[in-house]
């Protein structure tokens, strides 16, 4: 089973939800900052995974926002996987840790199946439509910015992350979003998606 460390509380709330029926036994919300130092962000995590392991986790994942970092994505989850490694070598907690980007947040994965939301009349005052939806399909989900987006369709009413995060997850169908988000699509193959089994670069059609 898969043990999995967030920095947001949506998360932390809602990540089980979002990507039921994968095999995910624990999600722990950890004071991750984003824009802080691999090391950093390391050393943190790193308080919280003896935690992970009493409920007889096999496999850790990290997740963390991008924001506006301009480092390459890979080379920052593979940065903060190497000071974890670092840390973890020397104590007696011999597992490794995967590391996923949101690529730029959480609000990213959410919009990356409009058919979840689409049919949220009552949250949002404004229809998502075949533009919306061609905005975020095929695979361009972490190019946009989603924030917008969410603002845009509560028709001036600022987006309500817990509540808004709840309500989408409810809809949220992993297959569909996995199509459009490319950092979606790397926690499913490293939570044991058997479409992505191989590679997470493409989506499967």
């Amino acid at each position: 089973m898969v043990g999995i460390l967030v920095d947001g509380k949506s998360e932390y709330y809602t990540l089980k939800t979002m990507l039921d029926p994968l095999p995910i036994k624990k999600v722990l919300y950890c004071d991750l900052q984003p824009y802080a130092s691999s090391e950093q962000i390391a050393y943190v995590a790193s308080k919280n995974i003896n935690i992970l392991l009493r409920e007889n986790i096999s496999k850790i994942i990290l997740i963390i926002d991008k924001e506006s970092r301009n480092d390459c994505t890979i080379d920052f989850a593979r940065s903060i996987e190497s000071a974890l490694k670092n840390i973890l070598k020397d104590s007696k907690l011999k597992i490794n840790v995967n590391v996923v980007i949101k690529v730029n947040k959480y609000e990213n994965w959410l919009i990356s199946d409009p058919y979840a939301y689409k049919t949220l009349t009552g949250m949002f005052g404004t229809s998502v439509t075949s533009k919306i939806i061609k905005d975020i399909e095929p695979n361009k989900a972490d190019n946009v910015d989603a924030i917008q987006l969410l603002n845009y369709l509560c028709k001036g009413v600022e987006f309500h992350k817990m509540k808004g995060a709840k309500a989408i997850c409810k809809n949220f169908n992993p297959d569909r979003g996995g199509k459009n988000s490319r950092s979606l699509r790397r926690l499913l193959r490293l939570i044991g998606h058997p479409d992505y089994s191989e590679q997470s670069k493409y989506p499967i059609n």
